[in-house]
């Protein structure tokens, strides 16, 4: 009879509270490094879908040969935008209308247009000269969506002088 020992297959506890501790950190590590970066991805959201929300009010005024208007409100985080066909600069019956809403307690916004219309042209025409809509997150800084007079759309993280 041999009395020599085999090996035995598995692991050790020790080896098993080693590697959940390894695991342990790098999910700390990770999911901290997302919280951080959260306000941001909130703040670059938001403007893309503006700036993306204007771009397609420029196109369908464009391509559908009729007057879009953007109407703004700050205070409530929404734009609506429709293709004012009759051009009372009024929602009526028939015109298409799209409304947007960023409901994120997080995001402050403020503009100085209340209503601009993209002309069949592509221009853009508001009171001020050119809208400027104005995104903010709390650690994560302020971005400008601008629509220009010749209808240009663009975002940028510094104010206008």
């Amino acid at each position: 009879m041999s009395t020599e020992r085999r090996p035995r297959a598995g692991f050790t506890a020790i080896e098993m509270a080693m590697v959940a501790a390894i695991v342990g950190l790098l999910a700390l590590f990770v999911i901290s490094d997302y919280l951080r970066q959260r306000p941001r991805q909130l703040l670059m959201e938001a403007t893309l879908k503006v700036a993306t929300d204007m771009r397609a009010a420029r196109m369908q005024a464009i391509s559908e040969n009729v007057p879009v208007v953007v109407a703004f409100d700050a205070a409530s985080k929404r734009y609506t935008i429709w293709g004012d066909s009759n051009t009372n600069g009024v929602v009526d019956p028939g015109e298409r209308e799209t409304q947007s809403l960023n409901a994120n307690p997080d995001l402050s916004v403020a503009v100085n247009a209340v209503q601009g219309t993209f002309s069949p042209g592509g221009a853009f025409q508001t009171a001020p000269g050119y809208a400027e809509i104005q995104l903010a997150v709390a650690e994560a800084g302020t971005r400008y969506v601008r629509i220009l007079p010749y209808g240009h759309v663009d975002w940028s993280d510094e104010d206008l002088p």
